[in-house]
């Protein structure tokens, strides 16, 4: 009798329409604002038209911080096609390309430059930022790792949380808003600083932990409902149920 075998191989799922992802062009146009109002004020390279304070005795700040902001751009920028879902499907030398930027031209240098540059300065904050760049760094090596060794969805995971700490660059100077207009004349300026440098990107890595949740539980009920439950053994070679033999 000849053996029979059970194919558990599941079908590739159909690719959703792009407007069952409307996220991706709004994220773009998030991205876009980002830099649009970051950038005016350091293009000009004027210590002067800075965002944050350059004070005279930290000469080497002001560099440090348009590189920083150099290479935080190229991270956002390069995160954009790295979650298009098309992208990744169609064009996939294109979604590693950008990956390696994102990486090795994003993520890891202007980390670098972020550290360097509260380590020199320090001040009110900087326990949450430096918490920051280490869990970016973190995210974005072991992410990167796991696409190395074929473990797409532990890459996916991974990735997700290094993008939501990249946005910190929005949910930031979205918090420093509220919380300015919240607190009024009567704001403290060292409990402002520590509380932003923490609460963007903490609320940013809840966000991404919903969504990894959100998203990957369906997967995992539709693969387990793939697959068939097994036959129980009869002590009958002849009774249904069993599974063949080699004859």
């Amino acid at each position: 009798m000849t053996q029979t075998r059970l194919d558990h191989t599941a079908p590739a799922r159909a690719a959703l329409p792009w407007w069952r992802r409307p996220w991706i062009i709004p994220l773009a146009l998030v991205v876009a604002l980002v830099l649009a109002y970051i950038w005016p004020h350091y293009i000009t390279l004027d210590p002067a038209t800075a965002t944050v304070p350059v004070p005279p005795q930290y000469p080497y700040k002001y560099p440090l911080l348009v590189a920083h902001i150099f290479f935080g751009s190229v991270a956002l920028i390069a995160a954009v096609p790295q979650l298009w879902p098309k992208l990744r499907r169609t064009k996939p030398h294109l979604h590693r390309l950008s990956g390696r930027i994102y990486v090795f031209g994003g993520v890891l240098p202007g980390a670098v430059m972020a550290a360097v540059l509260l380590t020199y300065i320090g001040g009110p904050g900087w326990m949450g930022r430096i918490a920051l760049e280490v869990l970016w760094v973190v995210t974005t090596v072991v992410g990167w790792r796991m696409m190395r060794k074929r473990r797409k969805a532990e890459h996916r995971r991974w990735m997700i949380y290094s993008f939501a700490l990249t946005m910190d660059a929005f949910t930031t100077r979205l918090m420093i808003f509220v919380i300015a207009s919240a607190a009024g004349p009567r704001l403290d300026l060292a409990l402002f600083l520590e509380t932003v440098a923490w609460t963007g990107w903490l609320i940013n890595l809840c966000v991404a932990h919903w969504w990894i949740e959100r998203t990957s539980r369906p997967a995992v009920r539709r693969t387990a409902s793939r697959v068939p439950e097994p036959a129980e053994a009869s002590a009958d070679p002849d009774e249904p149920g069993r599974s063949p033999a080699v004859a």
